[in-house]
């Protein structure tokens, strides 16, 4: 049996809720939603393309 470490850092969560910068780079900004909620088809989401990252 395998055991899988997770690693974890408190000052993310905090820098995503609780800093008050004038530039946020902790967070995104682009709201929490559901994909009924942008009433988009799952043929039509593009998950995977020609990048460095995949």
């Amino acid at each position: 049996m395998t055991h899988e470490r997770t690693k974890s850092s408190r000052y993310m969560p905090w820098a995503k809720t609780q800093a008050h910068a004038r530039f946020n780079l902790a967070t995104s900004g682009v709201a929490n939603m559901t994909l009924r909620e942008l009433s988009v088809e799952l043929d039509a989401i593009e998950i995977n393309g020609d990048s460095f990252y995949g």
